[in-house]
């Protein structure tokens, strides 16, 4: 997916509320959409989303209560890629708990398509769902907290490993292109042609470094300050790995972190959940930022609701006793979690009807669960 511009909900939400924490200077989307690194603030409705907890052993399909930082991804049965670029399984892949007639997939947008009502949310009980995670990273990105997801429209799905506390320092940014790309696809990134050039295979499968543009050296950071790098999973599906600032004698720890990543669908816990809203309230983006790796840690989670009728909310979830609540939010504290629904520009009848339906789990990791959309 290639999104040329960040809808207006977004720019209208950054100008809210004080924030939780620093507020990050990186959109992450636009790093993946424009593959620049540039630096922005985003201050989303609970303001500040802060900086986020390193998961160094990855995922796993979890079950309700388990947070990612204690589980761990298996191997991934192989397959063989069709000459077309086409997957041929090689192996069952993770389910929801559903049972496996849907299997798991991450939310998305449709091609060409920057409307966020058709965002097409991921299957399974879980709305926060990422197709790769991280494995084995280079020491300048062990960071002591610095892992945060997202799931939405304006940047699909990726993990991200960024330092908690400088947003000047290295950051790898992690995502599955939509299913059917293909190495060379989408060829255009920030505006200009995209170059690519054949890179060291991973795992024994094909690898490109990609920039923008044709400028020498600009796909191998040195010009650009990014290093991305786009590589085959064992599914068929094309994975990327974005850093930045990186210079080019980074290409090797690239190229080593993506042998480990695991391209395996999976569910990340939160600690929020919620039943019973109207069948045209859909969620549409979803975030998990930590900002200490600690269990019971700082953390902040984002959801943004939209209804038939036009209307959005967002709803900010946090440890009670930190931060300050979005101006004109309705918030309530339960089990040591501070849930905030609403406030400029939210809709205050979709903010009420949030608030009734939306639950916390408690704050402490063990209590989190895959189970939040019951």
């Amino acid at each position: 997916m290639t999104i040329d511009e960040v809808p207006d909900l977004v720019e209208r939400l950054s100008a809210l509320a004080d924030g939780t924490a620093p507020a990050s200077r990186v959109s992450a989307a636009a790093a993946i959409r424009g593959g620049r690194g540039r630096l922005r603030r985003r201050r989303l409705a609970a303001g500040a989303l802060g900086g986020a907890a390193l998961v160094a052993a990855a995922l796993l399909l979890v079950p309700s209560g388990r947070h990612p930082s204690s589980l761990v991804v298996p191997a991934v049965p192989s397959s063989t890629p069709s000459p077309g670029g086409s997957p041929t399984p090689g192996g069952s892949a993770p389910v929801p708990p559903g049972g496996p007639d849907q299997p798991l997939t991450a939310g998305y947008m449709p091609a060409g398509s920057h409307d966020p009502t058709r965002y097409v949310p991921a299957t399974g009980s879980d709305p926060l769902v990422v197709e790769a995670v991280f494995g084995r990273l280079p020491d300048w990105a062990k960071y002591p907290g610095g892992l945060d997801y997202e799931s939405t429209y304006e940047g699909g799905a990726f993990a991200q490993v960024k330092s908690p506390t400088d947003p000047s320092a290295p950051r790898l940014l992690l995502s599955v292109l939509p299913a059917g790309s293909t190495a060379t696809s989408p060829a255009t990134m920030d505006g200009l042609a995209a170059t690519f050039q054949p890179a060291a295979p991973v795992g024994g499968r094909p690898a490109y470094w990609v920039s923008p543009g044709s400028a020498p050296g600009s796909a191998t950071g040195s010009s650009s300050g990014d290093l991305r790098l786009r590589w085959q999973l064992p599914s068929g599906r094309w994975a990327e790995l974005l850093g930045y600032p990186l210079k080019a004698q980074n290409r090797d720890d690239l190229l080593r972190v993506a042998a480990d990543v695991q391209g395996v669908p999976t569910q990340v816990p939160l600690p929020v959940w919620y039943a019973g809203l109207p069948a045209d309230v859909k969620l549409n983006y979803v975030t998990l930022e930590r900002s200490a790796g600690a269990a019971g840690g700082d953390w902040n989670v984002q959801l943004i609701f939209w209804s038939g009728a036009g209307s959005t909310s967002s709803v900010t979830v946090r440890p009670d006793g930190t931060g300050t609540d979005p101006s004109g939010a309705a918030c309530r504290s339960d089990q040591g979690v501070r849930l905030c629904v609403g406030g400029d520009p939210g809709d205050p009848a979709l903010s009420g009807l949030l608030l009734a339906h939306l639950h916390t789990t408690g704050a402490a990791d063990g209590d989190w669960t895959t189970q939040v959309q019951r």
